[in-house]
C-alpha cells in the first residue's frame, strides 16, 4: 500500500503554522512529533500491522487505524455468524 506525498506535506503545513504563530516552540514540537512516532510505531507492533519505517507518522497513523476498523468489523462479522 502506498500512501501519497500530500500527506507529508499536510503535516509539514501544519506543522510550519503552528510554529509560525508562535504556538509552540521548535523543541516542544519535535519532542511532542517524537513522542508521537514512537507510540504509534509501538501500537503497529503490538497489533502485527505491517509497515514501513520511512513512512510519516500521518501514513503509519491511517494504516493503524484502517487495521482497527476492518478487525472491528471482521470480529462484527463472525460474532454475527456466531448466533446463527
Amino acid at each position: 500500500m502506498v500512501f501519497p506525498a500530500t500527506r507529508q506535506q499536510d503535516l509539514g503545513l501544519c506543522i510550519l503554522f503552528f510554529r509560525e504563530c508562535g504556538v509552540i516552540d521548535r523543541e516542544q514540537l519535535d519532542y511532542g512529533l517524537m513522542l508521537l512516532e514512537r507510540d504509534v510505531n509501538c501500537l503497529l507492533r503490538t497489533r502485527n500491522v505491517q509497515f514501513r519505517s520511512e513512512w510519516n507518522v500521518l501514513a503509519k497513523m491511517d494504516k493503524l487505524l484502517m487495521h482497527v476498523i476492518e478487525g472491528d468489523v471482521h470480529r462484527l462479522g463472525m460474532q454475527l455468524e456466531r448466533k446463527k
